[in-house]
């Protein structure tokens, strides 16, 4: 069985959700590997290392969040 976990990662998988990556994201050399490896390589994670990709990526993406000014957010 799937968890939330595995529903938040796999997206990660293939793209960040500010269209341009950052050099030091957790993610940043897996999405360059093949899809067929990236698959291998998350079903070979453990919950623990899902998560803890997981949370850098939420500190990553509020990070740059914050730096959004707010007119542009409102046009989105």
């Amino acid at each position: 069985m799937k968890s939330k976990g595995d529903a938040e990662y796999l997206g990660l998988l293939f793209q960040c959700p500010m269209d341009h990556e950052m050099h030091d994201c957790a993610l940043v050399h897996l999405r360059r590997v093949p899809l067929v490896e990236r698959m291998k390589f998350f079903g070979n994670m453990s919950f623990q290392q899902k998560e803890e990709i997981i949370q850098k990526h939420r500190k990553c993406l509020f990070r740059r969040e914050r730096r959004i000014p707010f007119s542009q957010i409102a046009i989105m």
